[in-house]
């Protein structure tokens, strides 16, 4: 039997703002394709729940968040060993999510969402 090789993880290269301010914020929302989620967003761990599947666990995962401009965010989280990345940008004002992502099995989504429910903390 012969030795597994593994290849070491590539360092991030991350510059540029973070926000924290999506803490506290819950989205509902629904992409063309018919995919629906619903994301909480803590300070360190967004959690999205597929709403269409209840048998689906709600899964957690650390996240980025930049503030592009008011009401407006970009927002990067990625599953290493599932092969998953997943850059949204949402825009709050206009009540859409923008998707750019590689899904498990290698499935390219590229789509926008309609925001059904959105939540704020107070002052945000």
């Amino acid at each position: 039997m012969g030795a597994t090789t593994t290849t070491p993880q590539a360092p991030a290269e991350i510059g540029g703002p973070s926000t924290k301010e999506l803490a506290g914020t819950k989205l509902l929302y629904e992409y063309s394709t018919g995919r629906k989620y619903q994301l909480n967003f803590d300070p360190d761990n967004v959690t999205f729940i597929f709403v269409k599947d209840p048998a689906a666990k709600p899964m957690s995962l650390p996240y980025r968040a930049r503030k592009i401009r008011e009401n407006l965010y970009m927002v990067h989280w990625l599953n290493r060993e599932g092969h998953i990345h997943v850059t949204l940008l949402l825009d709050l004002e206009r009540r859409q999510v923008h998707v750019s992502a590689l899904m498990p099995g290698g499935i390219e989504f590229f789509d926008i969402a309609e925001i059904e429910k959105a939540e704020r903390p107070t002052g945000k």
